[in-house]
């Protein structure tokens, strides 16, 4: 009997003590959940990269221009349309950012978005329509254009290939869940009288990225498409072919930023020409497929002043540097992978790297069916590369290059980053692929640690806003905090501001000016440590820039119930602070706001010429307008005038202005203008 009782106390002890387990385990994971759930990624709700800018400055050729086989693009040319030189509109968004594992440098993206980066405004919530459409120009299908000159033929085996995948989103999708609404669509051009007009030839509904099988796809996480070009009502001198998505807009209100983009595709490597077969898939490129990257272990800008005042400028520094290469042939290539830095304002090269020249794998072996997959150079990169006495706003242009022969594909040998010591820090690129949100109920803080190597004054910081449906006006809190082991501590400072959405200011960079600038010294920020960032209010959604460039986490902070911890998403809220040096004139996309929450009004706003007022409403004092263009310049400057005023825009060229009133009661405000023609 005693010998039963221990026997059924050690179990009693063993149950509280694995249920004690399992409750401080639930525990855990509450706090986990309560701390994350107003943490999340959204779509982005437009393409700021395309906002404000105007296509049809893009290089234009004339609607007759008819070209001739092969036709090829692997859009890795540098611009945000596609080449006006093989297609015929602008819908899609050419890029280097949004494709994972690309068959070579650039993708064009398909999506819900015009050619102006906003939502088409014939898709509703909750419906599918037809969004990009990417359209060949007229290809000579009836002759053999050269020293081969004849007239073309079915017989002639033509083929078109191209290279596809569905983006891959920032959560693995469902599989089960994917809106099969959705499609990517090929359709041909026959001008033939009996068989006129377009005709669908290919088209795949929407499927999970996760569900690509790379090893079927010869380790490529794009989709290979080889089609036969045979039909005789297609051989003639006017053949064209075009891609369309069909997208469907989320139709659900019950979280910020729920009218976002939707429906996107990368397109990659479209190949045509005659003599092909069906088996007729290596390329004869070595090409890029990554983005050229910084230098900077931690930035990728940061102060020239910060930089030099390292005790260890390795410890600034990455140690190499990773660029992946592709073979698409099927056998070995002889490359030379270079690159050089060259100071951006003198031209003077100042270092330069040559990996010698040496055999390259195919990326996937047809005869042993082995997956290679790119090969990856690996530069060691010395801390002296960037000279220390150079002045606080330097910049030097990194190019890198592979050097072949007899290949038969160029552009996408090059590629290039821009290394800026400007005075402020930025851990990401400057362009978000996704939105950062904290929840609409919840009262919640966000912020980045930076450290600096001196003693120096934050007097402004740049924080890039996404627009949500709906939002028009909204109050935040700037706030900087000090360290306590490597964490947020006490709030140094704080300044309160208001963030207004129109039709004009969307996502963008916004820049908060301090009020009063703050020294960052060791008095009160241990090991000059800071951290930079948000406070919203309950009731009060945020949606900021996310790039997926760089994984940042590690230093970014969260706070929705009265601890901070850090953030369980990879990538880099967009949140630039700064540091000493004098503020630059508004930069592209960039717009101050002011503590004030007076806002500058112009108007007639777009103007086509003459007079715009300019009216700051509650302000009786001088006033001083400047008029800026996107570069910086000064196009327009009125001293000590009263408002409402009539600024006299004539003859300056259409296109995006910013106007900046300086009261002299210490008001800023800015706005944007536009003039057109």
């Amino acid at each position: 009997m005693i010998i039963q009782i221990r026997k059924n106390m050690r179990m009693i002890r063993k149950i509280c003590s694995d249920t004690i387990k399992i409750i401080a385990v639930c525990l855990l994971l509450m706090t986990y959940q309560i701390a994350y759930c107003q943490e999340y990624i959204m779509e982005l709700p437009d393409n700021p990269v395309l906002m404000g800018n105007n296509p049809n400055t893009e290089k234009s050729l004339a609607d007759d221009m008819i070209l001739t086989l092969p036709f090829f693009d692997d859009f890795s040319y540098d611009s945000k349309y596609p080449s006006q030189e093989l297609w015929c509109d602008k819908d899609v968004y050419v890029n280097r950012d949004y494709a994972y594992s690309p068959i070579s440098i650039g993708v064009a993206t398909f999506d819900a978005l015009d050619e102006t980066g906003v939502l088409y405004s014939r898709m509703y919530p909750g419906t599918y329509a037809t969004a990009d459409y990417l359209t060949s120009r007229p290809i000579r299908l009836d002759s053999i254009i050269g020293t081969d000159s004849r007239r073309l033929r079915p017989s002639d085996s033509v083929y078109l290939s191209f290279f596809f995948q569905p983006l891959k989103k920032y959560e693995n999708e469902d599989p089960t869940m994917v809106n099969t609404n959705d499609s990517l669509c090929l359709e041909f051009f026959s001008s033939d009288s009996a068989n006129y007009g377009w005709h669908t030839v290919w088209g795949i509904p929407r499927f999970a990225f996760s569900s690509i099988d790379t090893a079927a796809n010869k380790g490529q996480h794009f989709i290979e498409v080889i089609l036969p070009i045979n039909d005789e009502m297609y051989f003639n001198k006017d053949f064209r072919f075009r891609f369309h998505n069909v997208a469907t807009l989320p139709s659900s209100d019950q979280y910020p930023g729920w009218q976002s983009n939707a429906g996107r595709w990368n397109l990659d490597y479209i190949y045509i020409d005659y003599g092909r077969t069906m088996n007729d898939n290596y390329y004869r490129d070595v090409c890029f497929v990554s983005n050229a990257t910084s230098f900077l272990k931690d930035y990728y800008a940061m102060p020239n002043r910060q930089f030099a005042a390292s005790n260890n400028i390795y410890e600034m520094m990455v140690a190499s540097i990773s660029m992946a290469i592709s073979n698409l042939d099927r056998r070995y290539n002889n490359v030379n992978y270079g690159f050089s830095v060259v100071n951006a304002k003198t031209g003077r090269q100042i270092w330069n790297y040559n990996s010698g020249i040496g055999n390259i794998n195919p990326f996937y072996n047809p005869v042993s069916e082995i997956i290679n997959g790119p090969k990856y150079y690996t530069p060691n990169i010395f801390p002296n590369v960037y000279p220390t006495s150079e002045t606080d706003s330097s910049s030097f242009v990194i190019t890198h290059v592979i050097s072949e022969t007899g290949l038969d594909f160029k552009e996408n040998d090059t590629v290039r980053f821009r290394q800026d010591f400007f005075n402020y820090y930025a851990y990401d690129d400057g362009t978000p692929e996704f939105a950062y949100c904290l929840g609409e109920k919840t009262e919640a803080m966000v912020c980045e640690r930076f450290k600096l190597n001196v003693a120096d004054t934050l007097k402004a910081v740049k924080i890039y806003f996404t627009s949500l449906y709906g939002q028009t006006t909204s109050t935040y809190t700037l706030a900087v905090w000090n360290d306590s082991f490597s964490s947020p501590n006490s709030r140094v400072y704080q300044q309160d501001f208001e963030m207004y959405f129109d039709s004009i200011n969307q996502s963008k960079y916004y820049r908060i000016v301090l009020d009063e600038p703050l020294v960052i010294s060791t008095d009160y920020f241990p090991n000059l440590a800071f951290y930079v960032g948000l406070v919203k209010g309950r009731e009060t959604p945020v949606s900021l820039g996310f790039d997926m460039s760089r994984n940042s986490s590690s230093v970014t902070f969260v706070n929705v119930d009265g601890t901070w911890m850090k953030s369980a998403k990879a990538g880099t809220v967009m949140i630039r602070p700064y540091i000493g040096g004098n503020i630059p004139p508004e930069e592209e996309g960039i717009g101050d706001v002011s503590s004030n929450n007076v806002k500058l009004r112009l108007y007639p706003n777009p103007v086509s010429n003459g007079y715009v007022t300019a009216d700051l409403q509650g302000t009786e004092c001088d006033n001083t307008l400047i008029i800026f263009d996107l570069c910086g310049n000064v196009c327009r400057r009125f001293d000590k005038v009263s408002l409402p005023y009539k600024m006299d825009v004539t003859g300056l060229e259409k296109g995006i202005y910013m106007v900046k009133s300086l009261s002299s009661n210490g008001t800023v405000s800015v706005a944007k203008m536009i003039i057109v023609k």
